[in-house]
């Protein structure tokens, strides 16, 4: 929806208040609770947890912005329209959508990136200890404390989240 509209009415910088929704969303206190399910999930019952909405469409909503960083908005957009011309009359799974994406990555994993989001519930707390990224499953307790758990060294074995590092010194932007 925001980038539609940053299309017709750039001047709004709803791309913008997107990014700041999706830091400040009702979805990350959610997804932050041990009870918290994955985006991807089978359905049998189609009377659903009413706190799987937030997380489903805010998060995927997220997910998508940082999908787009690592291929470009151009790329990004290609990969998406090759995706709805090709499942237009037809039903889809979220891999068909991550597989028209990789189409255009340039040999990016698309599908093992969004997995390592979509298939388990939460979101990482990284952190550097001088040597080495680490990652753990942000938690809050039920008393709103965080708690620590699932603490991953980061490295393309283990890597608990997949995501994109970005860092910039004099020398300029690197990833």
């Amino acid at each position: 929806m925001y980038l539609g509209m940053d299309g017709v009415y750039p001047e709004w910088e709803n791309r913008a208040r997107s990014v700041i929704k999706g830091q400040q969303g009702d979805y990350k206190l959610l997804d932050a609770l041990q009870s918290s399910k994955a985006i991807t999930v089978n359905v049998t019952n189609p009377d659903y947890d009413a706190t799987f909405g937030p997380i489903a469409y805010d998060k995927g909503g997220a997910l998508c912005r940082m999908i787009e960083g690592f291929l470009t908005e151009k790329t990004f957009q290609t990969g998406l329209r090759f995706y709805l011309k090709k499942f237009s009359y037809s039903n889809a799974e979220s891999k068909d959508l991550w597989e028209s994406l990789e189409q255009f990555s340039n040999g990016l994993n698309i599908n093992d990136i969004m997995d390592s989001w979509t298939n388990k519930p939460g979101y990482p707390v990284v952190s550097f200890n001088g040597s080495h990224l680490l990652q753990e499953r942000f938690l809050l307790n039920s008393s709103g404390i965080s708690i620590k758990r699932n603490v991953i060294e980061c490295n393309t074995d283990t890597a608990a989240w997949h995501f994109q590092l970005q860092w910039r010194t004099p020398c300029g932007l690197y990833q």
